[in-house]
């Protein structure tokens, strides 16, 4: 259990400064790749993200 509680909390870590870091790598991204530019890049990092999560978080060792 410990180990999926530490995966966990990393991912809600990452996913929370998302929220800010978000914001201003969104909006330097846009100036450099213009709006639709900027949804790509967000579409696959969230992909990306819901792909890694459950590998990560699943806890598959024996009690």
């Amino acid at each position: 259990m410990p180990r999926r509680a530490g995966a966990l909390g990393t991912y809600r870590f990452w996913r929370d400064i998302g929220y800010a870091a978000g914001a201003l790598v969104a909006g330097v991204l846009a100036g450099v790749l213009g709006l639709h530019g900027t949804v790509i890049v967000a579409a696959v990092l969230t992909a990306a993200s819901g792909l890694l999560a459950p590998r990560w978080i699943t806890d598959t060792a024996k009690a």
